[in-house]
């Protein structure tokens, strides 16, 4: 598995995406029907951020912020850390260690 690109890994499972404009409470709901702990942010097919249950908690939640009223892009990581699709899955997990970056935190650069 090491081995095998990041392509063929994220191939698995589809990624979820967005605008950044949607509400944190619309993201949530997504993210939950889909059992997965991250949203990629878009615009125009480009990668602007990526959002995570941790933004929910650290960044929405702790701050008494109103999930209904508040925009993902207001409280994702915008520019995240990128691997090319084409990369061995074992380089992208080097990377995280290294940058001890979470797993969802590392996403494949060609998002559309």
């Amino acid at each position: 598995m090491l081995d095998n690109s990041v392509r063929s890994v994220m191939r698995r499972r589809s990624l979820l995406t967005a605008a950044p404009d949607i509400s944190v409470a619309e993201a949530a709901r997504r993210m939950a029907k889909r059992n997965v702990g991250a949203i990629v942010l878009t615009e125009n097919e480009r990668l602007v951020g990526i959002f995570t249950e941790r933004d929910i908690v650290f960044r929405v939640v702790a701050r008494d912020l109103d999930p209904a009223r508040t925009p993902v892009g207001a409280a994702m990581t915008p520019s995240p850390l990128t691997i090319d699709a084409a990369e061995r899955f074992g380089h992208a997990l080097f990377i995280m260690r290294d940058t001890r970056a979470r797993p969802r935190s590392v996403v494949k650069s060609a998002v559309g």
